[in-house]
């Protein structure tokens, strides 16, 4: 049961990953996008497809972690109790999503912009206490 838990841990952190990419790949788009499609026509065309995949799959990939993580969450409570920084790191996650369903279903577009910094910041906080858990 240890393995399949920490299966779970990583698949949680791999979905996590999906989702924070858009962020990089929204910077990259807008800091090097004009130059991309002038030089490299052939990979930005690839490159907005991906982005559009990652824009379509976001709130999935998000939706996907938190159902990873509750797994995790379960199996790994089962055999070791509690874990003060797993239960950080999870109960940002849930905020995480919260947060994400609240802009995505309840917030008129576009929206606020405090949101969208809160919900990228709180990203970065996330990341950090999913390394302090796993290190």
């Amino acid at each position: 049961m240890n393995k399949i838990g920490e299966l779970f841990g990583f698949i949680t952190i791999f979905l996590f990953t999906l989702a924070a990419l858009r962020y990089l790949i929204k910077f990259i788009f807008k800091t090097y996008g004009k130059q991309l499609k002038s030089k490299y026509p052939s990979i930005h065309v690839s490159f907005m497809k991906f982005m559009d995949f990652m824009r379509t799959n976001h709130k999935w990939f998000g939706m996907a972690t938190l159902l990873s993580i509750a797994i995790h969450v379960a199996i790994q409570f089962s055999k070791y109790g509690l874990s003060t920084s797993g239960l950080i790191a999870a109960s940002l996650m849930l905020l995480q999503v919260v947060s994400g369903i609240t802009g995505e279903y309840f917030l008129k577009k576009p929206r606020p912009k405090v949101w969208l910094y809160g919900h990228r910041v709180s990203t970065v906080v996330l990341i950090a206490a999913i390394l302090y858990h796993v290190l």
